[in-house]
Parts: structure tokens; C-alpha cells; sequence
């Protein structure tokens, strides 16, 4: 709450030339005034003081106001010492930042690259067999394959990327005898006007029971691979059981996750 407009006024004042008004006296006025109060005439007048009694006693309880809170600030408001002054005025209690953090704000490591956007792309595999490697359906879902000229399974990149990872879970348990077997999810690709398809990048998983995530990091391949691929190259990620097969056909319901260069969308 904001302080309110004053609203006393002066009962005299001392001012003098063109400022001066009814209410102005003199120094001599003001010491004949100050005579008479230390004097205490205003009490020993009967008729002055029996007229004038209620205003003294309520100026009386205003000076006593006062007195307490001269009282208080002199001896309950501490003053600050020395040594906190001189940190104030050298501002040594400051919590600054690290040399490795001002070196990250200046190279601006941290920052989160706006070119680049992440694409999940989900293509889930109804009843599949991955006995040998099925591509996952882009298009459609659930109608996987083995061949790599199928249209469910290319997707045409719209830009330049990489592939990041791929997460699986299955309402089937994918144990063998109770135990996890390799899974193995590869990403290959063709290049404008090619019809070779190139394997370039693959990551090794281990199944696990129904219901539970499985999440794989692609790497690329010893040699020629590649994370990386261009805008207009054909993509294509294929699933095979490796070692181990659980029995019988499973569901799988996967997402493919791609980081895409915004600026090659265009």
C-alpha cells in the first residue's frame, strides 16, 4: 500500500521575502514562543490551561508517538557492520558464474539448433516374421515385407538428415525360452538415380518380455557408412531376429525417429 498524501500543515513557519504568509514570524517571535513553553506558562495560565487542555493532551500523545519511534529505530534497526559495508561496496558475496559457463554463453554451446527438427515417422508390423529382415512400413503400417521396391516400406527424404533411433515395443512377449536374442535394426538407403541399395547404418538390441520398450542408437557401419542422407535419397529400415527366435508371429509397433535440416525443405 502506497504512502498516503500528507496532511498536516504548518501551525507557524519562518519563512521570509516573497514566500512569507499569515502563518510567518521571526526568529525573535519563535524564541518568545519557546520562553514561554519551557516555562511552562501554558500550564500555570488555569484559564489558558483548562481552555487549552484537550489540544495539549492530544499533541501530548502525537510527541510520545513520536519518542517511541525514535526509541525504535535508535536502538531495534541494526546498522550494518564494517566488513558487510566493505563487501556491499566490493560486491564480494556475489555467486557468479563459472569461466567454463561464460565460455558456453559466449560460444553459445548450449543453445538447441532451430535448423534441425526431429521426425518420428511411426510404421508398426502386424503379425510379422522376422526370421529374415522386414522392412517396416512407412506408408500403410502393419504391411511389412522383404522387398526393398515395395512402396510401404521407402520413405523419400523432403530434406537432407540423419536417422536417430528407433523404438519398439511388442503386446507379445519376445523372449525365447525366457531370454532376450538379438535384434537387429538396419537402415539402408538408395541415392538419386540409383536402384543399389546400400546398407549404412545399424544398431544390435536384445528383445524383451510383452509390453516393454525396447530402444536402439543407430551407428554407422564400419567403413562406408553413414548416418546421413540427402534430400531425394530413398530410406528404408528393416527388422531381423539375429539370433534366437521367439516362436510365432509378433506385433510390433514401432517409430522411427529422423532429425531433418529445415533450411533443405525448401
Amino acid at each position: 500500500m502506497a504512502l498516503a498524501n500528507k496532511k498536516i500543515t504548518d501551525i507557524f513557519n519562518k519563512r521570509t521575502g516573497a514566500s512569507k504568509d499569515a502563518k510567518s514570524i521571526t526568529d525573535a517571535v519563535e524564541l518568545e514562543i519557546k520562553t514561554k513553553f519551557d516555562n511552562g506558562e501554558h500550564i500555570e495560565d488555569n484559564g489558558m490551561f483548562t481552555n487549552l487542555a484537550p489540544a495539549l493532551y492530544a499533541v501530548q500523545q502525537v510527541a510520545d508517538d513520536i519518542e517511541e519511534i525514535r526509541r525504535f529505530i535508535s536502538s531495534e534497526i541494526t546498522s550494518i557492520t564494517t566488513s558487510q559495508a566493505n563487501a556491499i561496496t566490493a560486491n564480494t558475496s556475489k555467486t557468479g558464474i563459472s569461466t567454463s559457463q561464460a565460455s558456453a554463453i559466449t560460444a553459445n554451446t548450449a543453445k538447441r539448433d532451430a535448423t534441425n527438427i526431429y521426425v518420428p515417422l511411426v510404421c508398426n508390423m502386424l503379425n510379422a516374421d522376422c526370421t529374415t529382415a522386414q522392412f517396416v512400413p512407412f506408408s500403410d503400417g502393419i504391411t511389412e515385407g522383404t522387398s526393398s521396391t515395395n512402396p510401404r516400406n521407402v520413405f523419400v527424404a523432403p530434406a537432407s538428415g540423419t536417422i536417430k533411433s528407433i523404438h519398439i515395443v511388442s503386446q507379445n512377449s519376445l523372449l525365447n525360452k525366457g531370454k532376450g536374442v538379438p535384434l537387429a535394426a538396419t537402415f539402408s538407403k538408395r541415392t538419386n538415380g540409383s536402384s543399389s541399395l546400400t546398407p549404412c547404418a545399424a544398431v544390435i538390441m536384445t528383445t524383451v518380455d510383452a509390453n516393454t520398450v525396447i530402444n536402439g542408437t543407430f551407428a554407422a557401419l564400419p567403413k562406408s557408412g553413414t548416418l546421413a542422407f540427402s534430400k531425394g535419397e530413398q530410406i528404408l529400415v528393416s527388422l531381423q531376429l539375429t539370433g534366437g527366435v521367439p516362436t510365432g508371429n509378433k506385433n510390433y509397433y514401432v517409430t522411427v525417429v529422423f532429425q531433418l535440416d529445415q533450411s533443405n525443405l525448401d
